[in-house]
């Protein structure tokens, strides 16, 4: 059986506290929380206090590494860890750097033995089937903006409120996908390309069918 991958709208401590009170009773219930930090959506100026926000909320987890660099990617991915925390930023800085450091392989292979992945904002867009549906000034049209299409061929729109913009439409289409869109008080739970739970259904949408 696959791992879990947590998807969270982006929101605040208040608005995610659902679905990070179920990521902890899964660390719980495994005896074992070691974790893995990756905040490379961020600006590089911003990692430190990213890492103390971060610290100051998950203070139950018994280990933190944080990627902040190829080394430390090199270095960490030697390891294993019961939690990989993607966090959130400019989706396409998050999806290639990744890649740069090669924990793209790593990710999967984490979730394939059956680890846990907590992506939020661009850190659960990344796990859509394309990133083209966030915001244009976070990808680079001439790139690779695949997704890792881990969400029975869906794209991953958070912070959404209303209704999906024609262009979202049109990038689902674009990549033969269909969408599921989270508001910031949102999330849901991906086991196995299946939605095994959800936070907060009012404020999730889907848009499927938009390809054969």
């Amino acid at each position: 059986m696959k791992g879990l991958i947590y998807l969270s709208g982006g929101g605040n401590a208040k608005q995610s506290k659902k679905i990070d009170l179920s990521l902890r009773k899964a660390l719980l219930k495994r005896g074992s929380s070691r974790c893995l930090y990756i905040p490379v959506a961020l600006k590089n100026d911003y990692y430190s206090d990213a890492v103390n926000w971060f610290k100051s909320q998950y203070g139950y987890l018994e280990s933190i590494d944080t990627v902040t660099s190829s080394a430390s990617a090199k270095a960490f991915s030697k390891k294993t860890y019961d939690l990989i925390y993607i966090g959130g930023g400019n989706t396409g800085k998050l999806l290639y750097t990744l890649a740069h450091y090669g924990l793209d392989d790593y990710i999967s292979k984490h979730i394939n033995s059956g680890g846990l992945v907590y992506g939020g904002s661009a850190g659960a867009i990344i796990f859509g089937k394309t990133i083209t549906v966030a915001p244009t000034d976070e990808f680079v049209e001439s790139n690779d903006n695949h997704g890792y299409n881990y969400l029975n061929n869906s794209s991953l729109v958070p912070h959404l409120y209303g209704e999906f913009s024609n262009r979202h439409i049109a990038e689902a289409k674009r990549f033969n996908s269909n969408l599921i869109g989270l508001s910031e008080s949102s999330g849901l739970i991906f086991c196995n390309d299946r939605i095994v739970d959800i936070f907060n259904p009012e404020g999730i949408k889907r848009l499927d069918n938009l390809f054969t």
